[in-house]
């Protein structure tokens, strides 16, 4: 019965032990296999027995980690056994990795080994040897060089190269459990050393017999040239492929003691292949995401658990979905258009049509849920001159509680508004001379209630902080802000004051140069300011009733004018007034100005006496 290698008891996993064991090893036993002449092996780590292929005939055979065979098989006709130099196992993908001396590289199914796919190794002709990694690549000996060449796992491009000088002929290599050593032989000259993936050498090349191979248990490798590691009990087998030797392989146990060697490596970002990209620290498997932190923030920053893969968007985290594209397609987990007002943010939180966020729908079947909170009013309404959707009122009773409806802009005023329209109530009398009288009079009044005239009156309401005065677009109102200075330094983002009722929201440009559609002359203007937001830059830009504030740039209401007095005066020609336009006052203006033409005639009959009494010379 199979043993899971996770099931294994009395070996440590990995550990600093496995490490400092992968640099030298002694003979342990011989390995009697019934292969003519060894040509490439690997170990299966899911079926836990090594494979060796001969270099001639078709007769395979599958092992026992512990040298028992585990039965015979047939070489199926894709794979040449006299071409065949090399063989890995992936233990991610599943797949035997076979390669010829031709360079040409196969994926193979495990359990036929029927070819899945073939592709020649790039920039080398002549191959003899095949590691795979812990970090996914693939090493393979040119003799050409001679050197290691370091492939990706596709073998579709080299990464880089590492010298083998040192060890001349080398032709064999398998990849150390439990490190990112490399241990490579030589059967012309029965060597080994151990180079590191880096290309460090971390043991010289030396005969067989000594490091890192050493024991005197077996003198009888002759040409010692298939390898492969055992990650199970971080053993490595070295087989002699001399028609002079018999035995076929020698196991060679780690120097410190057996360990588990298997999996990945958690210290090597493609330690993992991308469909599982991830090494687990506890049990060292390759698998998918498990939560969004796996996933970073990157273009694919939600982790689907269910699939263990990292996408887009998920329910849970929409933070790319932004715009136009504001909900997650339970599906594709990609950024849509919204289907329903769930999928909106509060600053547009009603799906029109289910294509894009806005803040309200007018009409009939309308939906004003984004003017709920504002002051402007509770109705989605038209701007019938530009189309602009807006928040405002019809009627009082569409407002908040105390304001009122102004229903030629139709929108909102707070209860401080009626203040700045309210006069003093009086009443003045005139009467003029020459015998014409005339009398006008007029009288207003008015009440209100100032909310606050500075940021002081606000100090008390934490919430709204600061005073919206006539200065700043309002008529004295407490609120959130008045400027985006007034929101700077916010830890939630929120640094516009651009929000319904001057509440500060995440900047957002509502228009642009060429793009106006959003702005009014019934809002804040009908201009787009370098700042992206709506405004004025002049009269031009507010509604008739409406003028511009130069200090906030928004268009605001035109104060009412009126005269007011508290009393009344009269008496001769100084005592009153007279309203232009009014009878009494055309009356009076007529009597002034008969007087003036009368005094000016006497004045020049005067002149013209003295003239005529003066003697002549």
């Amino acid at each position: 019965m199979r043993t899971t290698w996770a099931a294994l008891v009395g070996l440590s996993l990995l550990g600093a032990s496995g490490v400092a064991s992968a640099q030298t090893f002694t003979y342990s036993k011989e390995v009697s296999a019934q292969v003519f002449l060894p040509r490439a092996g690997y170990f299966d780590l899911d079926q836990q027995q090594v494979t060796l292929f001969p270099s001639f005939g078709s007769q395979g055979q599958h092992l026992n980690p512990d040298g028992t065979s585990a039965g015979l098989f047939t070489v199926p006709s894709n794979i040449s056994s006299q071409t065949l130099v090399g063989a890995a196992y992936d233990q991610f993908q599943k797949h035997v990795i076979l390669l010829t001396s031709t360079c040409v590289l196969s994926d193979n199914d495990p359990m036929t080994l029927a070819t899945l796919s073939m592709a020649t190794l790039p920039g080398v002709t002549a191959c003899t040897g095949l590691a795979k990694g812990r970090d996914n690549k693939l090493y393979v000996i040119d003799t050409n060089g001679p050197e290691v060449v370091i492939f990706d796992r596709k073998g579709a491009g080299q990464l880089s190269q590492l010298s083998i000088s040192t060890l001349p002929g080398a032709d064999g290599i398998t990849a150390i459990p439990g490190s990112d050593n490399l241990l490579i032989t030589s059967s012309s000259k029965a060597m080994a050393m151990v180079l590191s993936i880096t290309g460090d050498v971390v043991t010289a090349a030396a005969p067989i017999g000594q490091d890192p191979l050493n024991g005197s248990g077996n003198t009888r490798l002759i040409t010692p040239n298939v390898s492969s590691g055992v990650c199970v009990n971080g053993h490595v087998w070295v087989c002699d492929r001399s028609s002079f030797v018999l035995m076929g392989c020698a196991d060679y146990g780690p120097t410190g003691g057996d360990f588990i060697g298997c999996g990945c490596d958690v210290a090597v970002a493609d330690s993992c292949p991308p469909e599982k990209p991830f090494c687990d620290k506890t049990s060292l498997t390759c698998r998918g995401c498990a939560s969004d932190t796996d996933c970073g923030i990157g273009a694919t920053p939600a982790c689907i658990t269910d699939t263990q893969t990292c996408a887009m968007c998920s329910a849970t985290n929409k933070s790319l979905c932004k715009g136009t594209t504001p909900a997650c397609d339970p599906t594709t987990h990609l950024c849509s258009s919204c289907k329903v007002n769930a999928d909106c943010p509060s600053s547009t939180p009603v799906c029109n049509n289910g294509t894009s966020c806005v803040l309200c729908t007018p009409g009939p079947t309308g939906n004003a849920l984004g003017c709920q909170a504002t002051n402007q009013g509770n109705q989605c309404l038209v701007d019938t001159m530009t189309g602009t959707v807006f928040c405002g009122c019809t009627v009082d009773g569409e407002c908040p509680s105390g304001y009122t409806c102004d229903t030629t802009v139709r929108t909102c005023q707070p209860p401080a508004s009626a203040a700045s329209s309210a006069a003093s109530s009086g009443a003045s009398t005139g009467t003029g001379t020459g015998g014409s009288t005339a009398t006008g009079t007029g009288s207003s009044t008015g009440t209100g209630t100032t909310g606050c005239t500075m940021d002081a009156d606000c100090a008390s309401m934490t919430a709204t902080p600061h005073c919206l005065t006539s200065g700043t677009g309002g008529s004295g109102a407490c609120v959130e802000c008045s400027d985006d200075a007034q929101c700077a330094g916010r830890a939630d983002g929120k640094t516009s004051c651009s929000g319904p009722g001057n509440t500060c929201e995440a900047p957002a440009k509502q228009c642009t140069a060429d793009d106006t559609s959003a702005c009014s002359k019934l809002a804040t203007g009908a201009a787009c300011l370098p700042s992206g937001k709506c405004g004025c830059n002049g009269a031009l830009d507010c509604a008739a009733n409406r003028t511009c504030s130069l200090t906030s740039h928004t268009c605001v209401s035109t104060p009412p004018s009126g005269d007011g007095g508290g009393g009344s005066s009269s008496g001769g020609d100084s005592g009153g007034c007279s309203m232009p336009g009014s009878p009494a006052g055309d009356a009076l203006a007529g009597v002034a100005a008969l007087g003036t033409l009368m005094a000016s005639a006497v004045r020049r009959r005067k002149r013209s006496q003295r003239r005529a009494a003066a003697p002549r010379s």
